[in-house]
């Protein structure tokens, strides 16, 4: 699944770099983040509803990231060309299925 704001931010040529040097450094990502939603405090951000009561705590990331069956580095929009992207390895099985979304 892509987020559509997850998108932007990779290919933007302002992020992208940023946004590729996060995969498979979990705690960079969380730092990052961190960072990031101290900043909106500071920022009057006021409008926004604080939900984190209600997020569960996710299970510890064990790594490396990796692709899904049948998917590759060809299947990767890689906006950023100043660094080389990360070798993944693919998890072996049958490509991963996705229900048809009901149209609207």
């Amino acid at each position: 699944m892509r987020l559509q704001s997850d998108f932007l931010i990779s290919q933007d040529s302002r992020t992208a770099c940023l946004w590729q040097s996060m995969i498979n450094d979990q705690n960079r990502m969380m730092t990052q983040f961190k960072d990031a939603m101290a900043k909106l405090q500071t920022l009057g951000q006021d409008n926004l509803v604080d939900c984190s009561d209600v997020v569960p705590v996710p299970a510890t990331f064990t790594g490396p990231i990796t692709y899904p069956a049948s998917f590759s580095e060809s299947d990767v929009q890689i906006a950023c060309t100043d660094q080389a992207f990360p070798s993944l390895a693919t998890v072996d099985g049958p490509a991963p299925t996705v229900a048809p979304v009901p149209s609207s």
